[in-house]
C-alpha cells in the first residue's frame, strides 16, 4: 500500500496560516519596514486574480493607508467615522466591520485610508483587514 497521507481540515491550515501571517507582519513591523510590507492573496483556482495589498504607515503612526490592484469603492469616496456607519456602507465597509480596532475608514478607489484605536496593534489589523477583503474577493 502506498502511503496514505492524514488530511488535515482546513480549518487548522487556515489557522496556522493566519498565526504565520500576523507572526510575519509582526516580525516586519519590529524591524521597522512594515511600510515595505506587500501581501499577495492568491484566490481558488477558478479565480486568475489576486489582491495585492501594500500598507504605508504615517509619519505619526496615525494612519495606515492601505493600497490594492482592485476595486473597493465603485463611486465615490466613502467615509465611515464610526462601526455603526461601516455597518451600514457599502459591501466593502461592511466586510471590514469586523476587523476589531478600525476607529475610521476611508474608501477611495483602490485606496483604504484607516485610523485605529490605540489598544489595537497595526499588525493585527492589517492581517484582519487582509483576510477580510480576501473573503470578500472570494
Amino acid at each position: 500500500m502506498v502511503g496514505k497521507t492524514k488530511l488535515r481540515p482546513f480549518s487548522i491550515i487556515a489557522s496556522e496560516y493566519n498565526r504565520l501571517r500576523k507572526e510575519q507582519i509582526k516580525t516586519y513591523c519590529v524591524l521597522g519596514i512594515f511600510t515595505q510590507y506587500a501581501l499577495r492573496i492568491t484566490h481558488h483556482a477558478t479565480m486568475s486574480e489576486y489582491i495585492d495589498i501594500e500598507t504605508e504607515l504615517s509619519d505619526d503612526a496615525t494612519t495606515m493607508h492601505l493600497y490594492t490592484n482592485l476595486p473597493l469603492a465603485e463611486e465615490g469616496v466613502e467615509t465611515y467615522t464610526s462601526l455603526e456607519k461601516m455597518e451600514e456602507g457599502s459591501p466593502v465597509a461592511q466586510a471590514l466591520s469586523v476587523v476589531e480596532g478600525i476607529e475610521t475608514l476611508v474608501i477611495d478607489g483602490r485606496n483604504l485610508t484607516l485610523t485605529r484605536s490605540p489598544a489595537t496593534d497595526w499588525y493585527a489589523i492589517v492581517a484582519d483587514i487582509s483576510a477580510a477583503l480576501k473573503d470578500f474577493f472570494l
